[in-house]
């Protein structure tokens, strides 16, 4: 790249490049290593590359530096990946008894970073970084139908508005009806980037709400929503995923019967766990304009989940990203005359691999 070109120049050719082509560029052109790195203005730069390639996330992703350089966020965000929803649990990471789950909890209370996940909530052409919100009064621990501990984007007031009209009979709208109307605005999705690693995966794409209601009365609002507000919800199956160690993947047959024999969420090698992510979103009018007042990843109205707090949560999430970008992932049938259903994904020490099981 000619020393000559704006920086303006560059980042809109640059826009138009994969994030190999990119980083390819950088490390063969003499020009870009001073201009982007002697200069010392190379954070800055790949900062604007950042809002260049991705209007609406990239000055999100700006936000969370120096927990992370612009170049970082950039690779990490352009090499993002659907997240996996068959996981498996890490061999060091078994428990058998009751004893060792305990110290295992402790272990994780002692080590957990809050801060070592980012979750970046896209709602239509709006985005911007969720926030761990507390169980609210008086629900917490409540029956299946409780609001669960989860995550949430609150923007200021002025930062977002809607340029559409929603009828007080949306109610009565079909699911079809509510996408092809209100589906550019209201669309939801989900980043979460590891930032120790530095790795992405998109947990839901392009959601948009199968229903539509505006809160009337106190005893039927949202938990966080007032009379008035204008409240979405989306399916509770949008973020499904469970973790075990078996040779196959769990279908919903599967689930059921899981369920019915109290086998999700046990101990052991054996065990089955169950995550599911709910999306919601809270407009609220203000001086004539429907303006976003939350959007939420929740757990809601699932009777099958076993991951039930925001530490077991992380957890689970940030294995998730590894086994995503975890090239080669692979189910190795572990050894022995009564594990043939059971699998294990990593060598043995002697780094034999005979007999592994493709994904």
């Amino acid at each position: 790249m000619h020393a000559s070109l704006p920086d303006e120049l560059t980042l809109h050719i640059f826009g138009f490049c994969s994030a190999k082509s990119v980083l390819t560029v950088e490390v063969a052109s003499s020009a870009l290593r001073h201009r982007w790195g002697l200069c010392g203005a190379n954070d800055d730069l790949w900062c604007g590359l950042l809002r260049a390639r991705w209007p609406r996330e990239g000055p999100v992703l700006c936000s969370l530096r120096p927990r992370a350089t612009a170049r970082q966020l950039f690779r990490a965000f352009a090499t993002k990946r659907d997240a996996r929803t068959q996981i498996m649990r890490r061999p060091e990471r078994v428990v058998v008894t009751a004893n060792e789950q305990q110290l295992r909890a402790h272990k994780d209370a002692v080590e957990d970073d809050t801060q070592r996940l980012a979750c970046l909530v896209c709602v239509g052409r709006f985005a911007g970084l969720a926030r761990w919100i507390p169980v609210p009064d008086g629900l917490a621990w409540q029956p299946i139908t409780a609001m669960r501990p989860g995550l949430a984007w609150q923007p200021s007031a002025a930062d977002t508005s809607f340029d559409i009209e929603i009828p007080q009979d949306v109610h009565i709208l079909s699911a079809d009806q509510i996408i092809e109307r209100y589906g550019d605005e209201l669309a939801q999705t989900v980043h979460v980037i590891n930032m120790q690693t530095h790795k992405c995966v998109t947990l839901v794409e392009d959601v948009v709400p199968w229903s539509i209601n505006i809160d009337t009365m106190d005893d039927d609002a949202f938990p966080h929503s007032e009379v008035g507000d204008v409240t979405t919800y989306s399916s509770h199956l949008e973020f499904r995923s469970f973790r075990h160690n078996l040779m196959r993947d769990i279908d919903e047959d599967d689930l059921q019967e899981l369920y019915h024999n109290d086998r999700l969420g046990s101990v052991g090698y054996t065990s089955i766990e169950h995550c599911i992510l709910c999306p919601f979103l809270t407009l609220r009018p203000s001086n004539g304009q429907l303006r976003m007042h939350r959007a939420e990843l929740e757990w809601s109205h699932a009777e099958y989940m076993t991951v039930m707090t925001p530490l077991a949560l992380r957890e689970y999430l940030a294995d998730t990203i590894e086994q995503t970008h975890e090239e080669g992932w692979q189910r190795v049938p572990v050894r022995g005359p009564y594990t043939a259903h059971l699998a294990n994904n990593r060598r043995d020490r002697t780094g034999d691999v005979s007999g592994l099981v493709v994904q």
